[in-house]
């Protein structure tokens, strides 16, 4: 019996041993949709990917793989990842990287990097609050130790097809584009935590150009706010889930361990941002000279509202700098604009004191001082993108071929003229056709080389209507019937290196005829130091009317009356683009106001708003302006103002955000697509919540995405907070 017993144990044992296998097999994979299951399916190791390795760079480079569990466009919700080969022995057998966390390098700046503490630079595309089609990450930024991180993302007017191509929503309004890059950060730094990939996730850097400087900027400004946690989960981001018992969603892995989506600096181009003040912003600067030329007598009043409009916002929002409140005073003077004009002194001080002649100017005067050279215009430069640094220089930002077809004909209900809808009552745009070449570099030694071709009108989702607004550069204009996308047009000027991951292009005079210097000491005064640096002197108003041929927006420039690309982020799930700015529609909803403005508006402003005459009917206009503007402010299916979320002055210092510990934007001091003002509102907001580090730089005679010149370029930068301690 003794012994019957002990083999019937024996042969449980046995069984156990055999089925623990196969119990184990089935656990392996959790249950799907749970969080223990995206965080198994965003585990690098379980993911289909390879590394490929580049010699030239001695760096690898990882295939493009999911960002989320649950994609809504799998093309643009992916992350590739590029890592200095220092960092690694080798691929095990299952070709996963094998990291060396004992391996040291010094990088060219004498900085000590290992796999564990090198910098993660978050390139945030996004030009144009566009979409960006996955791609593999790109290998410069390994000669400085850092890893590198290319990320996919939706973007305005990107939409969701059934399998036959029929358009079903619109899913890359905000804050969508924005979501898709916290959700690729937060899937690096998981995998950086499993010793998947190499990096430290306490030292993530964002980076972009124009809009998506607007984005590596509200990267930084949003990073790990609470409001964005909805968003990330819907798409099965890693580390951010709902309780099914409280409702509540938590920023942690399974194991309690926490993932943030934020930032530890950031260094954005000229960022596009924020939008919500950017109408008002703009027109104040506009109006800041008496010699501007607006577009039409309606434009121009409109900058006279709008200008008070911004005034009165500026000094309800309690900013503080060199311990006073910064408040503007009618007749254009008080505390704010004593700021403004510090930083642009500072500026060209800055510019001068750091000038050096070089092969692309020639000075008429070999005698002459290169900082007096360049006051006086005393030079030429007649190689392409030759001149001074900083002429108007910057990385060609997609610049080649033509855009991608911006809208594709559907059948599904028709919208309103110059937005299109699913299921409105009104007729909407056409699909646009293919975007054009991208421009060439102009002449002349301000802006950067022509991006890519504008999309033509707004996408469509109807099937009739009237032609949408086609873009040329960042600016919408109306194309009366013309649907396809205008080329690239900004202005020429020295290529350069530019944020990481774009390319620098080239720019200037192509044709390479002989350029003159431009004399500024008409109005800028200057003097030389005892120590040999300069100091100069000027007024807002000179400045602005110098500036003033750049800054070639219409009036409202972003908010655009026939809807332009910022309307087309803000629309909905339904309609391609709405009207979103609440200053805009202040000066709409005051009678007096727009009793003034009604006889002034014409076909000048708008082609899309029109009466049975064909006349621009403003009534129509301001009717739908406040409708939409409504339909925002009741918030999304998660009751968020959209407008809001792409807010970064909102959440810089909020409860609930994760401060950056330093920032860094540099704008282009004469580029005139955005206004200098936003960015110094950024950067004051920074200090004051008391981020470490924030510096703002407005560089001289630099047009839109300025590159970096003298010994401010990125990796120096980043390396310089390193150093710090930061």
């Amino acid at each position: 019996m003794k012994e019957r017993k002990t083999f019937m144990a024996f042969l449980t044992i046995a069984m156990v041993l055999i089925l623990l296998p196969m119990a184990a097999l089935a656990e392996d994979i959790p249950a799907k949709g749970t969080p223990a299951w995206i965080e198994y399916t965003l585990n690098l190791r379980h993911q289909t990917h390879t590394w490929s390795y580049d010699e030239t760079s001695k760096s690898y480079t990882l295939s493009v793989v999911p960002a989320v569990a649950n994609a809504v466009l799998p093309d643009y919700e992916g992350v590739s990842v590029n890592v200095p080969g220092v960092y690694v022995k080798g691929l095990d057998a299952d070709g996963n990287l094998k990291i060396d966390y004992d391996a040291k390098f010094v990088n060219p700046n004498g900085v000590t990097y290992t796999a564990a503490t090198a910098p993660v630079v978050v390139n945030t595309g996004a030009a144009g609050y566009g979409d960006q089609r996955n791609q593999k990450a790109d290998s410069r930024q390994a000669m400085y130790g850092y890893v590198s991180l290319s990320i996919g993302n939706r973007g305005k007017q990107s939409i969701v097809r059934d399998a036959n191509g029929k358009a079903l929503y619109y899913t890359g309004d905000a804050p969508s584009c924005l979501v898709d890059q916290k959700n690729a950060a937060r899937w690096a730094k998981y995998n950086i935590l499993l010793k998947n990939i190499p990096g430290d996730i306490n030292r993530f850097v964002s980076t972009g150009g124009s809009g998506g400087a607007a984005h590596a900027t509200m990267f930084a400004a949003t990073s790990n706010n609470p409001d964005f946690y909805p968003y990330e989960a819907e798409v099965g981001a890693v580390g951010v889930y709902k309780d099914a018992k409280t409702g509540k969603y938590v920023a942690a892995l399974t194991n309690g361990t926490k993932i943030s989506d934020g930032a530890w600096g950031s260094e954005a181009y000229s960022t596009i941002s924020s939008l919500y003040e950017a109408d008002a912003a703009q027109a104040f600067e506009y109006h800041l000279s008496t010699k501007f030329a607006y577009k039409s007598p309606f434009q121009a009043k409109m900058a006279e509202y709008l200008a008070e409009e911004y005034m009165k916002y500026i000094n309800s929002q309690n900013l503080m700098a060199d311990g006073k409140k910064l408040t503007i005073q009618y007749g254009y003077y008080g505390t704010y604009l004593d700021y403004m004009l510090k930083q642009l002194h500072g500026d060209l001080e800055w510019y001068l004191n750091n000038l050096k002649a070089d092969s692309s100017w020639v000075k008429d005067d070999p005698k002459m001082s290169d900082q007096e050279a360049f006051l006086k215009g005393a030079y030429s430069y007649t190689s392409r993108g030759g001149g001074p640094p900083g002429m108007g220089g910057g990385p060609n930002m997609g610049g080649g071929p033509g855009g991608a077809a911006s809208g594709t004909t559907g059948a599904a209900g028709s919208g309103a003229a110059g937005a299109g809808a699913i299921g409105a009552a009104a007729a909407g745009a056409p699909g646009g056709a293919a975007g054009g070449p991208g421009g060439a570099a102009a002449a002349g030694p301000g802006g950067m080389m022509g991006g890519p071709g504008g999309p033509g009108g707004g996408a469509n989702l109807a099937g009739k209507g009237a032609a949408g607004a086609g873009l040329i550069g960042d600016v919408a204009v109306s194309t009366a019937g013309a649907s396809a996308g205008g080329p690239g047009g900004m202005m020429g000027g020295p290529g350069g290196g530019g944020p990481p991951g774009m390319m620098g292009g080239p720019g200037g005079n192509s044709s390479g005829t002989k350029q003159r210097g431009v004399d500024i000491t008409s109005w800028v005064k200057y003097k030389v130091n005892p120590d040999g640096t300069y100091s100069v002197d000027f007024t807002l108003g000179d400045y602005m009317k110098y500036r003033g041929a750049k800054m070639n927006k219409p009036v409202p420039g972003f908010d655009v009356i026939t809807y332009g690309q910022e309307d087309w982020e803000f629309g909905s799930p339904e309609k391609d683009g709405r009207h979103f700015s609440t200053m805009v529609n202040n000066v709409f909803s005051d009678p007096a106001k727009a009793a003034v403005l009604k006889p002034l508006y014409s076909t000048t402003d708008s082609n899309v708003f029109l009466d049975a005459d064909k006349k621009a009917d403003f009534d129509a206009m301001i009717a739908t302006h406040k409708a939409e503007i409504a339909e925002i402010a009741k918030g999304d299916k998660y009751g968020n103002n959209i407008v809001q979320l792409y807010n970064p002055d909102k959440y810089v210092g909020a409860t609930g955000t994760e401060n950056p510990a330093w920032s860094r934007i540099m704008m282009g001091g004469v580029e005139g697509d955005m206004a200098l003002a936003t960015s110094m509102n950024i950067a004051i907001r920074w200090k004051m919540a008391g981020v470490k580090d924030v510096i703002l730089q407005w560089q001289w005679n630099g047009g839109h995405v300025p590159s970096d010149i003298f010994t401010m370029a990125f990796d120096k930068y980043v390396d310089q907070m390193v150093k710090k301690g930061l």
